[in-house]
């Protein structure tokens, strides 16, 4: 929770672990963003959560950048925001239609919904696909302040950094892996994804594909997942599309009861699960190759 007590006692630990009484350059960032905990505490405003987070970013990127003594300060400021904004987000981008998803069982939704939660590694690049309007916890400097802390703190890095390798496209090849060898590259994948609570597109396509994957295996004789792939738009972009007819590089043929699952574009506010071959994705869907298919698979 955010705090003023609690921020004092972060910043006690913070003078303990450094040696100091006092920390270089604080007077300018903290002071500030102290008010407006304060103001947090009686208002409980989100829109106060975004005006410290504009202030964490400014900071961290002009007067504290390099600063290491600051980062566990902000560390728990990031995290503590994330969890005061995370339980008003809706599933799916705030975009669900009654029944619409009812292909996908309650623990899918769930799974897919958690990582919707988690940062997006390159928003730096891919700042004007974030959706604003899904929340205060979409906003944009709480996206980038999200997606720096987990590209810094080594607890997030290291897997993000092991998820990644394992989804490297080049290495993925339907002529040499099996179906197990594939479920097991894949759950690493999606595990990972979960210690980093971040990802790119190829990290957060094969993790989503474990999810469904998995659900198809348990739940073979109910599941309504009857096709899952792994698609690589060629010139970069990973995501998955289930149920899928007709021709891969005729998108028209797929049939009324297709679905995109792009989890990339969950991290950055927006639906992630698609019926048809319309919504944000649909620049993604021709020029593309399979990267796994299910359907090799089945008896």
């Amino acid at each position: 929770m955010i705090t003023k007590k609690g921020f004092d006692t972060e910043y006690e630990k913070l003078k303990k672990k450094f040696d100091v009484k006092t920390l270089p350059e604080a007077e300018k960032p903290w002071k500030p963003i102290i008010k407006l905990i304060e103001s947090y505490e009686k208002k409980k405003d989100p829109d106060v959560l975004v005006e410290i987070s504009d202030i964490i970013y400014t900071e961290r990127t002009t007067t504290l950048k390099g600063k290491l003594a600051h980062h566990d300060l902000m560390f728990w400021l990031i995290d503590n925001m994330d969890e005061e904004l995370a339980p008003s987000l809706v599933e799916n981008g705030g975009s669900l239609k009654n029944g619409e998803t009812d292909i996908f069982s309650a623990e899918v939704r769930s799974q897919l919904f958690e990582l919707a939660k988690f940062a997006c590694d390159d928003v730096e690049r891919w700042s004007g696909e974030i959706n604003e309007s899904h929340g205060a916890y979409y906003k944009e400097s709480l996206q980038r302040n999200r997606a720096w802390w987990r590209k810094t703190d080594k607890k997030f890095y290291e897997p993000l950094n092991s998820a990644k390798g394992s989804s490297n496209c080049e290495s993925i090849d339907v002529k040499v892996y099996k179906m197990h060898e594939y479920t097991g590259t894949f759950k690493g994948i999606l595990e990972n994804t979960k210690k980093a609570k971040s990802g790119i597109c190829t990290t957060y396509g094969f993790a989503a594909a474990s999810i469904l994957i998995a659900d198809k295996i348990k739940n073979a004789k109910t599941t309504k997942l009857k096709r899952i792939e792994v698609i690589g738009w060629k010139k970069g972009h990973v995501y998955v599309i289930v149920n899928r007819d007709g021709e891969i590089d005729k998108p028209a043929t797929w049939g009324k009861d297709v679905f995109q699952v792009d989890a990339w574009l969950g991290s950055l506010g927006r639906k992630y699960l698609i019926k048809g071959i319309k919504g944000d994705n649909s620049g993604f869907l021709t020029n593309v190759e399979v990267l796994f298919d299910s359907k090799l698979f089945d008896k």
